[in-house]
């Protein structure tokens, strides 16, 4: 087994062991899982529902229901794939009931990807500009093909867990990543060239 896939087992496992005891009112395990997938659930969160309010407000609900239903988990997906699953439903429901906002979001949002460690500012610099490209991109992609490309690259996601996570076919996973990855990569590379010759 790979090392990443090691690593990942070993969290899964972890995490599993922490919802058995959340099932049974641990509180001091729901208090751990929180810390421990809070944050994605969020950022899963925040490019669906297009607001951090209103982010926040489905990632507390999520991390509610995940108190509540610990019992109902089968066991039968990574616990992660099932928390980001009732993250969606809550975010669609949040969305239907008239709660959306106009899609703004800030390059920082995303500060967390950049290496702080990069001791040449200029390369920062360059780095910075080039997330903020891609992000106006992403902008740019439906709802279903942002969903996909952030399970994908952001929640290192496989396909399988992706379908899941979403409710479709695994197929149509790999059809919206594929199209998602070709507008994302025309868009880049137009603004690059656009700003080339400005």
């Amino acid at each position: 087994m790979a090392k990443g896939s090691s690593t990942a087992a070993t969290a899964d496992e972890h995490e599993r062991g922490l919802l058995k005891l959340v099932a049974d009112g641990n509180e001091a395990a729901y208090k751990e899982l929180y810390l421990l997938v809070s944050r994605r659930v969020y950022a899963f969160a925040r490019q669906m529902a297009e607001n951090a309010e209103l982010a926040d407000e489905i990632m507390v609900d999520t991390m509610y229901e995940v108190w509540r239903t610990a019992s109902r988990f089968r066991g039968d997906s990574k616990v992660s794939t099932w928390i980001l699953g009732i993250a969606r439903f809550k975010a669609l429901m949040a969305m239907r009931s008239g709660r959306r906002h106009d899609y703004h979001e800030d390059i920082e949002d995303y500060s967390e990807v950049f290496d702080d460690g990069l001791p040449d500012m200029s390369v920062q610099l360059e780095m910075n500009e080039r997330h903020a490209l891609i992000h106006r991109c992403l902008e740019r992609l439906s709802a279903e093909h942002r969903e996909c490309i952030h399970l994908i690259h952001f929640e290192d996601l496989t396909m399988p867990e992706v379908a899941e996570v979403l409710m479709i076919p695994e197929g149509t996973v790999k059809s919206r990543l594929s199209i998602a990855r070709k507008k994302l990569a025309t868009c880049v590379e137009t603004k690059q060239r656009s700003s080339a010759t400005s």
